[in-house]
């Protein structure tokens, strides 16, 4: 995403020269959309349209990574219902969130390890960190073999075909992190996957 103002930018990076060929304009600003308010603030959109088309929900639960999505839909739904509870869902080998929240503050993971690769952020951003803080009632996390077995649920039974990362929510749900006895309704984010993975998915 790009804006018509003027920016510093740092040559070295390899944005630089993807905006230069794009367009020939200097007066470009490079928005990270993981973490600009804006951007944030339109994912709250989908957790207005989940309390609008199911008024009967009680949590939802969203994945977490650099932490964009879940602020967003987070500070929407508990300023419009605070009563829904909000759960973040984490894979075990990707939790900068997680330790974050324990430490009160970011921190950065030295590296990840997971096959929701769409969830490796190394640390959160500081604005979400701060929504999130805020207003999501509690983070848990899921293992390989949740993801595995989440993304295989959603295939065979919703037959939806999602990336990893997309099915890491309904992970918590199918295995039983969360309470179960909750009307839920889990993020589903992500398609991007390919042949390889799913057979690794539906083998693990």
């Amino acid at each position: 995403m790009y804006l018509g103002v003027s920016a510093n930018w740092n040559e070295n990076e390899a944005s630089f020269w993807l905006l230069r060929a794009i367009s020939p304009k200097p007066s470009h600003l490079r928005v990270l959309s993981l973490v600009y308010p804006p951007v944030i603030a339109g994912h709250g959109s989908i957790g207005l349209e989940v309390i609008e088309d199911a008024p009967e929900v009680e949590q939802i639960l969203v994945p977490v990574s650099s932490g964009g999505v879940a602020a967003g839909i987070a500070t929407a739904v508990k300023l419009s219902a605070p009563h829904i509870r909000i759960i973040g869902v984490q894979p075990e080998g990707a939790n900068a969130y997680f330790l974050s929240r324990k430490a009160g503050k970011p921190v950065t993971l030295s590296r990840w390890d997971t096959i929701a690769d769409g969830l490796s952020a190394r640390f959160p951003g500081v604005y979400p960190f701060h929504h999130l803080q805020e207003y999501l009632d509690d983070v848990v996390l899921v293992s390989e073999k949740d993801i595995a077995a989440s993304f295989r649920s959603l295939l065979f039974r919703g037959k939806l075909l999602v990336e990893p990362a997309g099915a890491v929510a309904a992970g918590a749900f199918f295995s039983g992190k969360v309470d179960r006895d909750r009307t839920t309704v889990a993020a589903v984010t992500g398609g991007n996957v390919t042949a390889e993975t799913v057979q690794t998915l539906l083998s693990l």
